[in-house]
């Protein structure tokens, strides 16, 4: 019996998160989702297992790592899409906003990638795909924590390509506006704005960052890159 390829997707409830479970679905992995949200706050995804995990806690973090691999064996592809912003002003950052921020955008992604790309080593073999920003390559106001923390997900990426190399691949996704519910033009007063700073035009689809995840999935020669999908924002 040939076994499925196994996917976790850790941020797996959001709307990008959900629509990359699909998307790896249908390209045959087993998709797994992990997520800080309680399952009966969503919908759930045809043939997708969810677990509900803290991921800036680490015995949570390694105790759903060890459920999936004691039931699958093997993770092949580890997609963090996970992620926080608080945007306040300076003066009003506290302690606890840095630290949520810091623990959910990097925190998480360096256990989570020491812990299944270990196991990734040990079958020979993986992908990682985490997701940073354009904040972390091109500073944005009213945001110094989550700017600081996507920089840190670019460098950690960049570390564990290393040290993983030759057996498991680590990459970044950089995204500028992703065109999601969040982001259509009644969600935001200054949506023309926003678009008049894109050089394209528009935001990036799903769909994009699902091609973007896909690809990077099956390449066998990228690692240590971060991938901008963002139509030229930050150029």
């Amino acid at each position: 019996m040939i076994r499925s390829k196994v996917a976790v997707v850790v941020g797996g409830t959001g709307q990008v998160g959900q629509l990359s479970l699909i998307a790896l679905r249908d390209e045959g992995y087993h998709p797994i989702s992990i997520s800080m949200i309680k399952r009966d706050s969503y919908k759930t995804v045809a043939g997708v297992d969810y677990l509900f995990g803290d991921m800036t806690k680490l015995v949570q973090i390694e105790r759903c790592c060890a459920e999936i691999l004691s039931k699958h064996r093997q993770v092949d592809v580890l997609v963090n899409i996970l992620g926080k912003n608080i945007k306040c002003p300076l003066n009003e950052i506290t302690e606890d906003i840095w630290n949520e921020v810091i623990d959910v955008n990097l925190k998480s992604i360096f256990f989570l990638c020491r812990t299944f790309g270990e196991s990734m080593i040990k079958i020979g073999g993986g992908s990682i795909i985490n997701f940073a920003s354009t904040a972390g390559i091109r500073a944005v106001p009213q945001s110094p924590s989550y700017i600081a923390a996507k920089a840190g997900v670019i460098a950690l990426s960049e570390y564990f390509a290393k040290i993983y190399a030759p057996t498991v691949r680590v990459n970044c996704i950089a995204p500028g506006f992703i065109l999601t519910e969040n982001h259509k033009p009644e969600s935001y007063t200054n949506y023309n704005d926003i678009i008049s700073m894109i050089p394209l035009k528009q935001m990036t689809t799903v769909e994009e960052i699902n091609n973007t995840i896909l690809f990077l999935a099956s390449s066998q020669t990228i690692t240590g890159h971060t991938i901008v999908v963002d139509g030229g924002i930050i150029l």
